[in-house]
């Protein structure tokens, strides 16, 4: 809900937990990374934030918050997590898609990697440490750039590329963060394990 002019700012959703308001950002459907950049950059502003998680909006928690909380705080605080797709075994998705069906698979598949092995394609749901977090607002224009290329190449038999941006830039910022200080392995899996990127 919005004020109306000359009246105070409503209150936010969940202000009670610390909700904080984060600036308008064009988004679209397939296209949240935006977003996330603009919500990352408002939250990192607060000092005690030390983990950042992202959901899905259709996201219902099957863990209590003080497990959750002791999973993020206590157990693993210097970890970001992530779940990453499959890799695609045909270039085609239409291919691909009814080789999963006949197996009655998921079709959660990551066309990307095919591309870049550094364009990574995950769930939109994630965690990433503090460091983490601002490593991907610091390398978020070079991760999208890496992301553009790889998405127009990718699946090439669809009108419009396979994968959405909140499914794979996150994680190419996170990799552009260790190429722009020089000290990538070259090696994409021992870069996630070098970063405390765990699967």
């Amino acid at each position: 809900a919005v004020a109306k002019p000359g009246e105070p700012p409503l209150a936010l959703p969940l202000e009670q937990f610390g909700a904080i308001r984060v600036p308008w950002v064009r988004t679209a459907w397939c296209a949240l990374f935006g977003v996330e950049v603009a919500t990352l950059f408002e939250a990192l502003k607060d000092p005690t934030n030390a983990q950042f998680v992202f959901v899905s909006d259709s996201t219902v928690p099957l863990k209590n918050f003080s497990y959750v909380h002791k999973e993020l705080m206590q157990v693993a605080p210097q970890s970001s997590k992530v779940c990453l797709a499959e890799p695609a075994r045909f270039a085609l998705a239409k291919t691909e898609m009814m080789k999963q069906e006949s197996l009655r698979k998921c079709f959660f598949r990551d066309f990307l990697r095919g591309i870049n092995p550094r364009a990574l394609k995950h769930h939109q749901w994630l965690t990433l440490t503090r460091r983490h977090a601002a490593a991907v607002v610091v390398h978020a224009e070079d991760a999208l750039n890496i992301y553009e290329d790889a998405w127009l190449q990718a699946a090439p038999d669809l009108d419009i590329g396979e994968g959405c941006s909140d499914e794979a830039v996150p994680v190419i910022a996170l990799l552009a963060s260790l190429t722009s200080k020089g000290q990538s392995s070259g090696n994409t899996w021992t870069d996630l394990t070098r970063l405390g990127v765990e699967q």
